[in-house]
C-alpha cells in the first residue's frame, strides 16, 4: 500500500503563520504533522509515501525528518488552485492500492490503524458525533455504503458523520478517481475539491466507512484549533 499526502496548499485562513510556515510544518506537542505522518505510516508498514508540495515546498523537504529517498516529492504548480490539481499531479504515483490524506489532521494511532486494518478496499472514516458547523466535510451513508460527501450533502441517510480527510482506494477505484480528476481540469473546474470528483466516484464504485467516533483527532483550519490539538492531545 502506498500513501499520498496533499500539502500543496497555501493554508490560508491560519494566514500569517502560514506565510512562512507550510500547514503540514505546524508543530503539535513538538511535533510537526507532515513528521508524525511519515513516522506512524512507517510503523505500520508503509514507506512508499508521495508529498505532493507547492506553497513553500523547500520549506517541507527541508522540514521533514525522514531520509529523503524514502520520500517521492510531487510538485503542483497550480498549486494555488483548487486541490483536485493536487490530487491530478500525483497520477502516475497512484497506481494500485493507496491512502490518499489531507496534510492537515491531527489524530491518535488508532484513527489511521482503522483505515489501514479495515476490511473494506474502498474505505472513508466517519465520526458520527460532529456537529456540523458548514465547515465539515460530512458523509452520508445507507446500508453501510457512503452514498455523498460534501459539506452540506442531501438526502436520507442511515448514518453521518465528519470524514477525517482520508480515504483508502483499491488500485481500480484510484484510477478512476485520477480519470475524474483529469475531467474535472480538463472541463475547467481546477477550483474544485477532490471530495467533488470523490462524490462522483462513489456514485459508481462501491466505498464502505469504519467509525471513528470516540477517537482522537482533529484538523488543522484555523487558529484555534492549533490549541484545540494541544489541549486534546496534552498527555500524549
Amino acid at each position: 500500500m502506498k500513501a499520498v499526502i496533499l500539502a500543496a496548499g497555501i493554508g490560508k485562513r491560519l494566514k500569517p503563520l502560514t506565510d512562512t510556515t507550510p500547514k503540514c510544518l505546524i508543530e503539535i506537542n513538538g511535533r510537526a504533522l507532515i513528521n508524525y505522518y511519515i513516522e506512524l505510516l512507517n510503523s505500520k508498514g508503509i514507506h512508499e509515501i508521495a508529498v505532493v508540495i507547492g506553497h513553500l515546498g523547500d520549506s517541507i523537504k527541508q522540514g521533514i525528518k525522514t531520509r529523503p529517498k524514502d520520500i517521492t516529492f510531487i510538485y503542483n504548480p497550480d498549486y494555488t488552485l483548487g486541490n483536485v490539481t493536487s490530487l491530478y499531479a500525483a497520477r502516475e504515483f497512484m497506481q494500485g492500492e493507496c491512502l490518499l490524506m489531507d496534510a492537515d489532521v491531527y489524530f491518535e494511532p488508532d484513527v489511521l490503524g482503522r483505515l489501514i486494518n479495515s476490511q473494506q478496499k474502498n474505505c472513508f472514516l466517519l465520526d458520527a458525533a460532529v456537529q456540523p458547523t458548514g465547515e465539515e466535510m460530512m458523509l452520508g451513508a445507507v446500508k453501510k455504503r457512503a452514498i455523498a460527501i460534501s459539506r452540506n450533502p442531501q438526502g436520507k441517510f442511515d448514518l453521518t458523520g465528519e470524514g477525517v480527510g482520508f480515504v483508502r482506494l483499491g488500485a481500480a477505484s484510484a484510477k478512476n478517481l485520477i480519470s475524474l480528476a483529469k475531467e474535472f481540469i480538463d472541463s475547467g473546474k481546477t477550483n474544485s475539491e477532490y471530495e467533488e470528483c470523490l462524490q462522483e466516484l462513489i456514485k459508481k464504485d462501491y466505498f464502505g466507512y469504519e467509525v471513528i467516533t470516540g477517537l482522537k483527532w482533529t484538523e488543522i483550519d484555523f487558529p484555534e484549533d492549533i490549541k484545540k490539538a494541544q489541549r486534546l492531545f496534552k498527555e500524549d
